[in-house]
């Protein structure tokens, strides 16, 4: 008796990888995972050489703007904690550097520089000094433990109606 062979059908990776309605191209059509695949294969090594050429730059621009947004913050930080102390933000170059008073006195400079601050004010206007604003903290509603949704607001608990005792029980 002989045996025949089954024919196997190839299988299809027509299977789409997002649960919402699959990979879409642009243009609308859908992508199966072998189309897929086979984008990554051909378009995979100059999407990572872009990465690889743009990293730089954009690491570079991101820690400069890091750098201006943390001498503001420490230089407001630094003119809080003195009598009277006030920030005015001057430029060296091309550089934004704040410079922190205590009264009619320069004390520091946010990021520090090596040019002397009486050469940094030289042509300032020394009224346009900003006192920093208070240093506020506002209480955060406390979140449950996955984080889903947040705990009621205390406006939220005032505004909720009072629960009632039965009628016929005596507090």
């Amino acid at each position: 008796m002989a045996v025949q062979a089954r024919r196997v059908r190839p299988l299809r990776l027509s299977m789409t990888w997002t649960a919402v309605g699959g990979a879409h191209m642009a243009g609308g059509a859908k992508v199966g995972l072998y189309a897929m695949l086979r984008l990554g294969v051909r378009y995979g090594p100059l999407a990572l050489e872009a990465v690889r050429r743009t990293r730089g730059p954009a690491a570079t621009l991101t820690a400069r703007q890091l750098s201006r947004r943390s001498a503001q913050r420490d230089a407001y930080e630094h003119a809080r904690h003195l009598i009277d102390g006030f920030v005015l933000p001057v430029y060296e170059g091309d550089t934004r550097v704040w410079v922190v008073f205590s009264g009619e006195v320069p004390v520091a400079t946010h990021p520090v520089t090596r040019t002397p601050m009486q050469t940094l004010l030289r042509h300032y206007d020394l009224s346009l000094r900003a006192q920093p604003p208070a240093a506020s903290r506002t209480l955060r509603p406390l979140r449950t433990v996955r984080g889903l949704t947040s705990a009621p607001t205390p406006d939220q608990l005032m505004a909720q109606p009072q629960a009632r005792p039965p009628s016929g029980s005596t507090l």
